[in-house]
Order: structure tokens, then C-alpha cells, then sequence
């Protein structure tokens, strides 16, 4: 891992009373990933992202991105590439982005929200 780096960090406050408001029913966060090359077989990036819709009892939108550029120092690796990348990677990067959420929300009207540790191996698995 040489570097870290969040590229979205995102709060809109919803109008609650607006017949347009999009709120959601929960406010559960969802994790994506994703990943892709920087050079072939020497670095690539692993992205992040926590988000929860705003809903009536907290009408804010969050979206919090965070990314992982790693590199490979050597050819004698233990595990392949894509395994890394989807497992390991995300498992390194999930705490970067909680924390960010929870600053983020923290600047926010209603305060900071805390998301509790995420079993990675679970989430990527679904």
C-alpha cells in the first residue's frame, strides 16, 4: 500500500417536507468495490465506497469513496493479484472509509454516524 486517498466524500441534506424528496424506507449503508490496473503487473487501485440514502429520521444522502493504490515489489508473490485485490485490499481499505463516513456525517446536521466493523469476506461474498 503506498498511498490512500478519498475522492468522493459526499452529505446532502434533504428537504424531509419536499413532495420530491428522495427518502429511503432504511438507512442501512451499502459497500461497493472495485478495482482496476495502474500498470500491468506492477501497481493498481482498489476503491471503496460506504453510502446511505437520507430517509425521514436522518434526511441526508452520504457517499464516501476511498482508494488504495498498491504497488508489487517484487515478483515472488503469494497470492494472486485479483484475490488481493477483492479480499485483502477492501479489508484494509473498509476502516479508512468508516472513518471518513463518521467525520463527514460528523460535520453534518445530525451528527456523527458510526458504522460498526464490517465483516469484509461477508460483504464482497454477497
Amino acid at each position: 500500500l503506498v498511498a490512500v486517498f478519498s475522492p468522493t466524500l459526499h452529505l446532502d441534506v434533504v428537504d424531509p417536507n419536499a413532495p420530491s424528496a428522495p427518502l429511503g424506507k432504511d438507512d442501512q449503508v451499502r459497500i461497493g468495490w472495485d478495482w482496476a490496473w495502474l500498470e500491468n503487473n506492477r501497481a493498481f487501485e482498489v476503491l471503496v465506497t460506504l453510502e446511505r440514502s437520507a430517509t425521514a429520521g436522518r434526511p441526508e444522502f452520504v457517499r464516501v469513496g476511498v482508494v488504495g493504490r498498491f504497488e508489487i515489489v517484487n515478483e515472488a508473490i503469494s497470492v494472486q493479484v485479483e484475490e488481493f485485490a477483492h479480499k485483502n485490499a477492501t479489508a484494509i481499505l473498509v476502516p479508512y472509509a468508516r472513518q471518513a463516513f463518521a467525520q463527514l456525517t460528523m460535520q453534518g446536521p445530525y451528527g456523527a454516524q458510526l458504522i460498526p466493523p464490517i465483516n469484509v469476506a461477508e460483504a464482497v461474498g454477497r
